[in-house]
């Protein structure tokens, strides 16, 4: 009886770790998608942004801006939505 019931103990030790190393792999991924995905979408938002300022621009540039400011967004609201994601978890 007293071997089964270290077994438990140290099976659920061994299931605590796991989600341990699990919710640090996510911490860590959630790391480098802020750093390495949103610091230059940042930097893209803002450049696009600044472009769009400029009164020299054609029709087709800004409208080439145009689209590269929605894809920006869609890109920065689905990051959004999966650090949302994550938090829940």
């Amino acid at each position: 009886l007293m071997d089964i019931h270290k077994e438990a103990l140290q099976l659920a030790q061994e299931e605590l770790d796991e989600e341990r190393r699990a919710n640090e792999s996510r911490r860590s991924f959630l790391k480098y998608l802020f750093h390495e995905v949103r610091t230059p979408l940042n930097s893209l938002s803002i450049g696009i942004e600044i472009l769009n300022r400029s009164e020299k621009l054609d029709v087709v540039e800004q409208e080439s801006l145009l689209m590269m400011a929605g894809a920006s967004e869609f890109m920065a609201g689905t990051l959004n939505d999966v650090l949302s994601m994550q938090k829940i978890e």
